[in-house]
């Protein structure tokens, strides 16, 4: 009798454990798209625990490429990745500076935001590869003092580049900027001496003050007629820019607000509009 009491008290128990949740795991687990799985779901390697990510989620080809052609995977990069959940849970990189990161950067696909100064005076970090990450915006001072930085590859997802980006990457000589990009903040490009060529989206509304000041090296550049606002010193001491190319007519070019010094000891020649030239 004891023994049957015994069994049916058990067996209640498990049946309200079951009705009531209890004795599952509290971890709140998504998909590595960022979908909610219901209880009981699975999704094997594909699953990550909410403000981690596993190792299984990271592309293989994302990590250290170092100039004697030697590899180090992401997760061995001591690079700290943060799920914030008061910005809709964005798995930000807050890097470990101390690393030098010696070569090429590839990032995992699954990055969503860069935080502020993350590579700030990695001053061995000759190129990086963001294109296959969802990032929207770059944050401030991310990659200032990169001084070795010659090239990057940004994604079709960012909309804004945060104040002085890439601010005194001396080395970097050319960089395309996707066509979803909105904005340009101050000083993105200060001091970037050896830029030649910067290829700016028709989606481009804003350019910071002194976005491109002291781009010494800078002949040219094509101005889309999206633009509505070019900040102060803009253009600030680019002594070899000569020509601009306004994509827009020149009744749109005097329509943007510009600040009187936006172009200050350049060595502005022409602005050549759709239809006609102004200088």
């Amino acid at each position: 009798m004891k023994r049957k009491i015994l069994t049916m008290i058990t067996t209640g128990c498990i049946f309200l454990m079951l009705l009531t949740g209890c004795g599952k795991s509290s971890a709140n687990w998504t998909t590595a798209d960022g979908a909610e799985l219901s209880d009981g779901s699975e999704a094997e390697g594909e699953l990550e625990e909410a403000g981690t990510i596993t190792e299984n989620q990271i592309d293989e080809k994302a990590g250290l490429y170092q100039p004697d052609g030697s590899f180090i995977p992401w997760n061995d990069l001591n690079i700290d990745v943060e799920t914030d959940d008061s910005r809709n849970n964005l798995n930000v990189v807050r890097a470990n500076r101390a690393n030098n990161y010696n070569g090429e950067l590839v990032f995992p696909d699954n990055i969503t935001k860069i935080g502020n100064e993350a590579f700030c005076a990695c001053t061995s970090l000759t190129s990086t590869d963001l294109s296959n990450t969802q990032i929207t915006s770059i944050g401030e001072n991310v990659f200032l003092d990169c001084t070795s930085l010659t090239s990057i590859d940004l994604p079709d997802t960012l909309t804004d580049m945060g104040r002085g980006a890439f601010k005194n990457c001396v080395s970097l000589t050319s960089i395309d900027l996707p066509d979803t990009l909105i904005s340009i903040g101050g000083g993105a490009f200060y001091d970037c001496r050896s830029l030649t060529s910067v290829d700016l989206p028709d989606t481009l509304i804003s350019i910071g003050s002194s976005a491109f000041s002291g781009c010494i090296s800078l002949a040219s550049i094509d101005l889309p007629n999206t633009l509505i606002n070019i900040d102060e010193c803009a253009f600030y001491d680019c002594r070899s820019l000569t020509n601009i190319n306004y994509a827009g007519t020149m009744e749109e070019w005097y329509a943007i607000e510009k600040f009187p010094n936006w172009r200050l000891d350049s060595s502005l020649e022409t602005i050549t509009c759709s239809d006609g030239v102004i200088y």
